[in-house]
C-alpha cells in the first residue's frame, strides 16, 4: 500500500524522462519489481539504480545486468558477504557497478553512517562506490565525497512539511543547492596528491620564507660564528637551511 502511493504512473515516466532531458538531467528510477525493470529498459533508461532491499535479489539483478547499462547498487541492511555474492552474479554479465553505502535508517545518526566502508568498499571490489545518504544535513555527505565517494544520493522535497514517508530525511531545495555547491568545492579542493608550490604561492614562499643574515657588522676576516649568523625574513637570499655550512 504504502509503494502504490508514493508511486508513479507509466505515463508520468515518459513526461518526466522527456523533461530531465530537456533539462539536461539524466533520468532514473529504481525498479522494485520484474516488471518495473522491464518496463525501465523500454523506457531506455541511461542506468539502473536499485535499493537496498533488492541487494540480495540476485534473480533481479542479474535480469538487470542482461539490460548493458550501467548499475548502482545500494547496499544498505546488508554484511560483506551478501555483497560479494552479488557482484560475483552481476559482474559475470555487467562490468559497469558502482556501489552505494547506505545505512537503511531513516534518518540516520552520526553514529551508524560508518563512512569507513567506502573505502573498504572500493578496495575490496575494485570499483567505483558512492553514498546513499539518510542522514539530516549535508555534514555525512560532504566527508563521504572527501574519502572518494562518487556519486551522491539524497531524497529531496520542495518541503519538509508536506506529507511523505521521507519528509524528515529529505533535503529542501536550498539545502540540496548547498550539497551541489559543497561537493564541487570538495572535488576541486581533493586535488591530485602531489605536494607543489603554485604560482600564487611562490610570492608568499618570498615574503615568508627566512635567509640567512649577520646580527652585527662584521670585520674583515672575522669568523662567523653562531652568535653572528641567524636567519630573519624575507626568503629571497642565502636559504635558512644552510646555516650550519656557513657558520
Amino acid at each position: 500500500d504504502l509503494v502504490e502511493r508514493v508511486s508513479l504512473s507509466r505515463e508520468a515516466h515518459y513526461e518526466l524522462k522527456a523533461h530531465a532531458e530537456k533539462r539536461g538531467i539524466v533520468f532514473l528510477s529504481t525498479p522494485f519489481s520484474r516488471e518495473a525493470a522491464l518496463f525501465l529498459n523500454e523506457l531506455d533508461v541511461a542506468a539502473f539504480k536499485t535499493g537496498s532491499g533488492e541487494l540480495t535479489h540476485i534473480p533481479l539483478l542479474t535480469l538487470i545486468a542482461a539490460f548493458g547499462k550501467p548499475m548502482i547498487i545500494s547496499t544498505g541492511m546488508s554484511v560483506m558477504s551478501e555483497i560479494e555474492k552479488t557482484v560475483n552474479a552481476v559482474s559475470r554479465i555487467n562490468s559497469q557497478v558502482v556501489l552505494m553505502h547506505c545505512t537503511s535508517e531513516y534518518p540516520t545518526p552520526y553514529r551508524d553512517v560508518n563512512l569507513s566502508c567506502i573505502p573498504q568498499l572500493q578496495s575490496t571490489f575494485s570499483c567505483p562506490v558512492g553514498i546513499s545518504d539518510h542522514t539530516q544535513g549535508n555534514y555525512a555527505s560532504f566527508a563521504a565525497v572527501a574519502i572518494g565517494a562518487c556519486v551522491v544520493e539524497r531524497h529531496f522535497t520542495l518541503s519538509r512539511s508536506m506529507p511523505g514517508p521521507d519528509q524528515s530525511t529529505s533535503l529542501e531545495p536550498d539545502e540540496f543547492m548547498d550539497l551541489v555547491k559543497g561537493i564541487r568545492a570538495i572535488e576541486q579542493a581533493k586535488g591530485d596528491g602531489v605536494k607543489r608550490i603554485t604560482p600564487e604561492e611562490q610570492e608568499v614562499r618570498h615574503m615568508a620564507g627566512h635567509s640567512l643574515i649577520v646580527l652585527r657588522d662584521v670585520k674583515r676576516g672575522e669568523v662567523l660564528g653562531a652568535d653572528i649568523v641567524w636567519a630573519k625574513r624575507p626568503g629571497t637570499g642565502i636559504p635558512a637551511e644552510l646555516l650550519p655550512s656557513i657558520v
